[in-house]
């Protein structure tokens, strides 16, 4: 198939007007292009990546880490994780409670605490009512389908 030919087909294939055997085909000659085909045509390329496969590319040589190097990477990064754990544990003994209030900062452990059980109250609150309206809804609803009976 020429190129001219492979392009032609292609924008067939594009256009939607390409028969199931001139799908084959052309999935056949981009999946393995003759011998003296450029390697890198855009076009098909491009049909290759819209038909759902490449190329192959050419096998590269493995350089391969020596496992013991590995070995004493992870060690390394172990070690220095768990330091870093440690470190933030032990070094930081007192906790901190901290709220923003109207963009204030406050840092009042007895303040923060109660903004937060007060918070905490209002969401009881809130899931209480929702609570009861759902419990409205599904009974009207109820009342509903039990008159068209």
């Amino acid at each position: 198939m020429t190129n001219r030919e492979l392009h032609d087909l292609i924008n067939r294939y594009f256009n939607g007007e390409t028969s199931l055997d001139e799908e084959r085909t052309l999935r056949r000659v981009l999946a393995k292009p003759p011998h003296g085909a450029p390697a890198h045509d855009p076009l098909a390329d491009e049909a290759r990546a819209v038909m759902g496969f490449a190329l192959a590319a050419p096998a590269r040589k493995n350089k391969r880490v020596p496992m013991m190097w590995r070995s004493v990477a992870a060690v390394a990064v172990g070690a220095i994780t768990a330091t870093t754990i440690t470190i933030g544990y032990f070094g930081n003994r007192e906790p901190q409670y901290v709220a923003y209030l109207n963009g204030e900062r406050i840092a009042d452990r007895e303040t923060v605490m109660n903004l937060m059980l007060s918070d905490l109250h209002e969401m009881g609150v809130a899931s209480a009512n929702v609570e009861t309206d759902i419990a409205k809804d599904l009974n009207e609803i109820a009342d509903i389908m039990n008159s068209l009976n």
